[in-house]
């Protein structure tokens, strides 16, 4: 059985960004959907804030709501993430499964 390192190395290393880099950009735009959404939200608060047509406490209590959107946007990124991860780890483990079989079946 002849496994070449070199080329075991580079294609690990393809199939890895290959994977990262198709999961990334969904990511990339809910994270900017995520700061677009929260800039409109608060520029939205403090016209409401400034012309009176909430108090201050009512924008402390909005606040509060905020952060707790936040928290669960950035959960779902850390769920993303993990995906991506384990999309890659699948896609490496089949190059490699592969690449043995390939080795094996050439030494038969």
């Amino acid at each position: 059985m002849d496994l070449n390192i070199d080329e075991l190395k580079t294609g690990l290393a393809s199939t890895l960004k290959d994977s990262l880099n198709a999961d990334l950009p969904a990511i990339k735009e809910y994270g900017e959907k995520i700061i677009e959404e929260e800039k409109e939200t608060l520029e939205t608060l403090g016209q409401l804030l400034l012309s009176g047509q909430i108090t201050a406490d009512e924008m402390k209590s909005q606040l509060e709501d905020e952060k707790v959107t936040i928290e669960n946007q950035v959960r779902a990124i850390q769920v993303m993430s993990t995906v991506a991860l384990q999309n890659a780890t699948n896609a490496v483990i089949k190059f490699l499964q592969d690449a043995v079989v390939k080795a094996v079946q050439a030494a038969i």
